[in-house]
């Protein structure tokens, strides 16, 4: 459920990326762009080789090494859209939202999947106040 999920989404964010860049971008917007893409393209990649370790490496993949590719999709898109890098129109505030949908989306199915591969394995979180 959740591998097919996280795919489309990526697929999504690779697409949207991918229309954006046919775009009249600047030069430095194409440059935080192809950090979007290149991101994606790894995590799609390190996500399906990571598919095959033990639950609860995967566990650890997913909640560690793969934010990290999310954090700098979610934080390029955030400033392209908002205009930092160069003025966007509308349609390009729109692919970038569905960028940002879409890696919100995916983080809300990582911490949903590692919680239910913890819960799974009896593994709990204590957090003392």
């Amino acid at each position: 459920m959740f591998e097919k999920k996280i795919e489309r989404y990526l697929s999504t964010i690779m697409a949207s990326a991918l229309y954006l860049s046919e775009t009249a971008l600047s030069k430095t917007q194409l440059g935080q762009l192809e950090k979007i893409i290149n991101h994606t393209q790894g995590l799609q990649e390190e996500f399906n080789h990571n598919l095959e370790l033990s639950p609860l490496d995967f566990a650890s993949y997913l909640n560690h090494d793969a934010r990290s590719p999310l954090s700098v999709i979610i934080g390029y898109s955030e400033l392209l859209q908002s205009g930092l890098f160069g003025a966007v129109d509308d349609a390009q505030v729109n692919a970038f939202g569905q960028i940002l949908d879409c890696a919100y989306g995916v983080t809300d199915l990582l911490n949903e999947w590692v919680t239910q591969i913890r819960t799974s394995h009896g593994i709990t979180l204590a957090f003392s106040s």
